[in-house]
């Protein structure tokens, strides 16, 4: 059965994986392990965890390091270069929640803790390795150099609510890669996960590619959309994705976003009366004045002024919407994502001491009474990652690089 992992297991199992035949153990630091398994003429690198409050890639990647030992066709397939976690200190600050699987969600409203832009594992990449914004992207980035090429590249997050699955994708050709596409969406129906849907309009770089696909976002796309907070928009730098496509012009880059918990509301796109310009407005506003909350309440600078730019940023590009109307989604993800936000205010009052915890378990039912939010367990999370894995292979061998 599955469970959640914390650093200290994750370098215990990579520890006694290194003693297998077929597995080789590079240590990045005492807790960055890269397992690489197999031999076959495809290049995969993956990483898990690099966000901090996103825990499910090291399982995968550990359980998957196993089925290539037990497994020789799959050996055979590619070789894959593994780290298992790539931010070991943020997974270390969320070991509150991950006793249980799906989490118990008065835990994760208490204990989730997500890195601020400045921290951010995943966009703390630089042109170099040595330019890169933190130790553990400065090692993996100058491991990645190093190999003679990668063929196929996974980053694998998750988020805490969605619509279903998404995934996200910077390809060399989108036709082409189609059929790796589909394949994905037909794994996650086949675990009765519909496809998550929504148009970011090309914000941070997400551009829709249809049900379930969009762009993985981009430096640029970062900078651009917190251009009106230049200090916040140089916290964000080149992500893992990024880096390869630069060193190895590699074809196929993807990412996974399977939610803990799915509400099909979170990706209904039916027209509605509002415009989107106003639905973003109105959600700017709101989150401004959530920050204020927060910052009363005692939370993390770094997330109050997080907020408060992700707030100016949605304020700043709403007339882009020019009078397109917005979605079902759209007014489902704003409610949701100020009800959250508030409840996270009410969680920094309670870890400063200023508010007992009974109070903030019953915003939480209160909050999650309005939503019907359906849990993802871990071990759907596993097979779904897993499964991206070994389609990418399969889909190199049909299609090519």
């Amino acid at each position: 059965m599955a469970a959640y992992l914390l650093p200290d297991q994750i370098v215990a199992a990579a520890a006694e994986l290194a003693q297998r035949p077929g597995c080789r153990v590079t240590w990045l630091r005492a807790d960055l392990p890269v397992l690489t398994v197999g031999h076959g003429r495809w290049v995969v690198a993956v990483q898990g965890n690099a966000h901090a409050d996103e825990p499910s890639g090291p399982v995968s990647l550990l359980a998957w390091a196993r089925r290539v030992l037990a497994e020789p066709a799959l050996a055979a397939g590619a070789t894959w270069h593994l780290l298992p976690c790539a931010n070991p200190h943020g997974l270390a600050r969320n070991a509150g929640w991950l006793g249980s699987d799906p989490p118990d969600p008065l835990l994760w409203a208490l204990h989730a803790q997500r890195d601020p832009p400045a921290q951010d594992r995943e966009f703390g990449y630089g042109d170099t390795p040595a330019e890169a914004a933190h130790e553990e992207c400065g090692r993996w980035h100058q491991y990645l150099d190093a190999l003679p090429t990668v063929d196929g590249y996974l980053s694998l997050h998750s988020m805490a609510f969605a619509g279903g699955a998404w995934f996200l994708g910077l390809f060399d050709d989108l036709a082409r890669r189609a059929p790796l596409r589909a394949a994905l969406l037909a794994a996650a129906a086949a675990r009765g996960l519909p496809p998550h849907d929504e148009d970011r309009g090309g914000r941070k770089g997400f551009n829709r590619i249809g049900p379930g696909w969009c762009s993985a976002p981009t430096r640029e796309g970062m900078h651009a959309f917190f251009a009106h907070d230049p200090a916040q928009a140089a916290e964000l730098h080149r992500n893992s994705l990024e880096v390869v496509r630069r060193r190895h012009a590699t074809p196929v880059c993807l990412v996974s976003e399977l939610p803990q918990w799915w509400d099909p509301a979170l990706a209904d796109l039916t027209p509605v009366a509002p415009t989107r310009a106003a639905v973003d407005q109105e959600l700017g506003t709101a989150l401004q004045a959530v920050a204020a909350e927060w910052h009363a309440a005692g939370a993390n600078a770094a997330e109050v002024r997080h907020l408060e730019a992700v707030g100016a940023g949605l304020l700043a590009a709403a007339a882009q919407w020019g009078a397109q109307p917005a979605t079902r989604r759209d007014l489902a993800q704003a409610r949701l994502t100020v009800g959250r936000a508030r409840l996270q205010g009410l969680v920094a009052a309670w870890r400063q001491g200023h508010l007992e915890r009974p109070a903030v378990a019953a915003a939480e039912r209160a909050w999650r009474r309005e939503w019907a939010l359906r849990p993802l367990a871990l071990a759907t999370q596993v097979a779904l990652q897993q499964r991206m894995v070994e389609e990418v292979v399969r889909h190199l061998d049909e299609v090519g690089r």
